[in-house]
């Protein structure tokens, strides 16, 4: 790159014959940060004050070859940290092309200043006012800082705002002209002033007809916003009077029209269902705990993670009495599977599906034959889908413990065991490991347990047989 020690005298020399918008312009007047040492790169701005007012001729930085470049010129932004290049565009430059395709040219950690060369950016038009603050932002390209923050006036930027201690290696040229006026010159403009200089500061009638409003017109709606009274979430709502948010003030209907839930909430989300009732929305009462027409108590352990499969069994302790409604397991496809209900075994270590038999699911035939999908180390859960085993008519008791035997077929356990109330078994008990299961119960009053059954020596007038 050409060593920038001569940068201002250069951009002096190329610009003293130059005329300007008020005539020839000698001598023009610069605003510089200088240095033959160079720093960081991938700068995007820098801030500056005008020492005296004029008319913009160039702005010269030191860019990236590998890059596009162009630089606007603005006012100062509202917020000089995210939003300092948000103030009033006051001109724009001319393009310079990329004279190289390597973007690692523009990384200084990596190539130093080497990829980074002398740029001088022609300006037109572009005023700047004594000790107001500008801004230069580069829209496309990067330049380079200095070694040292030495210019007092301003920062740099990068993409992310402010940098500390951080300044462009630039010179800014302008052509002094005494008795200049700034203001509003766009004749379109309802602040329209008549100034010698553009400042950024003109205004537009909104629809209200205010200067400098800010109401506008929204489909449907007119005028809305500012000082029309009217907002345009006043403009949209529901025109059907049969609707329980009806808006008569509404001018646009929105989609928004809404009845009443069963459980008298207007656009509530609960549900009549048969055997269940008003369910869901606000009744504290959630759909999906209606299975089978009945608000059902859900015991189980489920997860998205799976763990390893060729489990054979689940204890569980039940927490309401009723009928078993379904169980659901992850079991592999390349089985049939069949679920048994048993008491707790004896020894839930040993003889952990020695208990009595209390009832026995249907069989889920196998929906294929290759037998190493039912090895997680293999296929992972690849192998393993979701069942719903029914039993049939089946209660379960209160406080009791109950053991899940798959009599047939292997089932998938959780990854990490979520409950507290039981474990999985394959030859026996298996400590921290829980299947993947859901046991639904449909709760019921008035059970007696018991032998159930009038032709065994022990019955005893029970309506719900515990096996």
């Amino acid at each position: 790159m050409r060593v920038p020690l001569q940068l201002a005298a250069t951009a002096l020399l190329w610009f003293v014959t130059l005329g300007s918008a008020w005539g020839q312009c000698d001598p023009v007047s610069t605003i510089a940060n200088t240095s033959a040492s160079l720093d960081a790169g991938l700068r995007t701005g820098q801030s500056f004050v005008a020492t005296d007012s004029g008319e913009l001729q160039s702005v010269t930085l030191i860019i990236c070859q590998s890059s596009d470049a162009q630089l606007s010129i603005r006012q100062v932004g509202s917020d000089s940290g995210s939003a300092w290049n948000d103030g009033s565009l006051l001109g724009t430059s001319q393009e310079v092309a990329a004279s190289s395709t390597n973007t690692n040219l523009c990384n200084t950690s990596v190539y130093g200043s080497i990829g980074y060369e002398e740029q001088t950016f022609a300006l037109e038009g572009v005023y700047i006012e004594s000790g107001e603050t500008y801004v230069i932002e580069l829209t496309s390209g990067y330049a380079i800082s200095s070694e040292s923050a030495s210019y007092a006036g301003g920062t740099a930027f990068n993409t992310s705002g402010a940098l500390s201690n951080s300044d462009l290696h630039f010179v800014v040229t302008f052509c002094p002209i005494a008795d200049l006026t700034f203001g509003c010159t766009d004749a379109g403009a309802c602040n329209f002033s008549g100034a010698d200089a553009e400042d950024g500061s003109c205004l537009y009638s909104d629809c209200h007809g205010d200067c400098g409003g800010t109401a506008y017109t929204a489909e449907g709606c007119g005028c809305v916003g500012g000082n029309t009274g009217f907002s345009e979430e006043e403009c949209y709502g529901c025109l059907d009077a049969s609707a329980c948010n009806y808006d008569a003030a509404a001018i646009v209907d929105d989609g928004s029209c809404a009845t009443v839930d069963c459980n008298g909430v207007c656009g509530g989300s609960a549900e009549d269902i048969e055997g269940c009732g008003c369910v869901g929305g606000d009744t504290g009462t959630p759909a999906t705990s209606c299975i089978e027409g009945c608000i059902s108590s859900v015991i189980g352990n489920v997860g998205e993670d799976l763990g390893a499969g060729l489990q054979l069994g689940q204890s569980f302790l039940v927490t309401e009495s009723g009928s078993l409604t379904q169980v659901k397991l992850v079991v592999c496809d390349a089985a049939d599977a069949q679920v048994a209900i048993r008491q707790a075994g004896s020894n839930t270590e040993e003889s952990w599906n020695d208990g009595a038999m209390v009832g026995t699911s249907q069989v889920i035939g196998a929906t294929s034959t290759n037998g190493n999908l039912c090895h997680t180390s293999i296929n992972g859960s690849d192998g393993y889908a979701e069942q719903t085993f029914t039993f049939g008519t089946l209660y379960l008791e209160a406080g009791v413990t109950y053991i899940l035997e798959l009599t047939s077929g292997y089932a998938i356990a959780t990854a990490s065991p979520d409950y507290g109330d039981g474990t999985a078994f394959r030859s026996s008990a298996l400590s921290n490991v829980d299947l993947h299961f859901e046991v639904v119960v449909c709760p019921e009053t008035g059970l007696v347990f018991g032998c159930a059954d009038a032709a065994a020596c022990n019955y005893g007038g029970a309506n719900a047989d515990d096996g």
